[in-house]
């Protein structure tokens, strides 16, 4: 029988990644302390990151996401501002167009004069 030839192994080993760090859950009233800190004191995401141990990713998720305030509440207002703003824009559409409702009326009467011409004629006419 045939020896098998055995393979060199040139490939080399990736480097071994960092161990993960356990995730850490933060409460409401830890993450409403860091944020406040953070906003009263003007911290970057790194300072943070160094003072808190929180990511800045998860930093950057908490302020976007209005993080610490109690969720009913935050939903609650965030319903009852959605609210206001749809009825907002609807009346604010309605304004708009009553406005331009409004111009275009004041504007017929010229465009009509302006076609006919000054002695309210239409163009192209015979005096008889």
């Amino acid at each position: 029988m045939a020896k098998k030839a055995k393979r060199a192994t040139s490939r080399r080993q990736a480097p071994r990644k960092a161990a993960r760090r356990a995730r850490t859950r933060y409460s409401d009233q830890e993450r409403q302390r860091i944020l406040a800190a953070a906003k009263e004191r003007g911290l970057t995401a790194l300072q943070v990151k160094k003072e808190f141990g929180v990511t800045p990713v998860t930093y950057y998720s908490w302020r976007k996401k209005g993080l610490g305030t109690p969720r009913r509440r935050r939903a609650a207002a965030v319903g009852a501002a959605t609210g206001r703003a749809l009825a907002g824009a609807a009346n604010m559409a309605d304004l708009v167009r009553d406005e331009l409702r409004q111009m275009i009326r004041r504007m017929i009467p010229e465009v009509i004069a302006s076609e006919l011409g000054t002695g309210g004629r239409r163009r192209g006419r015979k005096r008889s």
